[in-house]
């Protein structure tokens, strides 16, 4: 995904739902941080934009979101990417990450924003995760000097989301000790 694509979906989200932010919670959160020609593709591959509404009701709006632009709709279908709509807390997340965000302003339409975790809370995230595409992802920012290891990790220690059990944040937490002495 390019960071034109991110904001037409930034955009077409804040329409559905009726908001003028939206978060970005998903890889593609990378672009607020860095254009994408100075990520690793492995980066920017992700054909879709994991966005949540800022305010939503039991999942009312994400829905709405989903039908309108998700996967096979037909707005998707006019593109080569879509909105995988999400709940807001969806993600795992390190505590203070909103205080780090970064937001895009859609370029073509000022007064639209989209809402992303820091690429070190991003990455926390993706590894709280820890699947191989988000290792792969992370490993990729780390390895391109774009990631620091060492921040990376102190972020890691500061998700205290009950859904990331002690066993899997220790695993994550030695896979990114492992990308610093790369």
């Amino acid at each position: 995904m390019k960071r034109r694509q991110l904001e037409e979906a930034i955009l077409r989200a804040c329409e559905i739902v009726g908001q003028n932010r939206v978060i970005v919670v998903g890889s593609q959160a990378i672009l607020a941080t860095w254009p994408e020609e100075e990520l690793p593709p492995a980066a920017t591959m992700s054909a879709e934009a994991d966005i949540a509404p800022e305010h939503d009701i039991a999942d009312h709006l994400s829905n709405k979101l989903w039908v309108l632009a998700g996967q096979d709709s037909e707005w998707a279908n006019d593109r080569d990417f879509y909105i995988d709509a999400v709940s807001a807390n969806t993600a795992v997340l390190p505590d203070r990450w909103r205080e780090r965000a970064v937001e895009i302003e859609v370029t073509e339409h000022p007064g639209f924003f989209g809402i992303c975790p820091e690429a070190h809370d991003l990455c926390a995230s993706k590894m709280a995760r820890n699947e191989e595409k988000d290792r792969e992802f992370v490993a990729a920012l780390v390895d391109a000097g774009l990631i620091d290891p060492r921040l990376l990790r102190n972020r890691l220690d500061e998700i205290s989301d009950p859904r990331v059990e002690p066993a899997r944040k220790r695993v994550a937490r030695q896979f990114v000790i492992g990308l610093a002495r790369r």
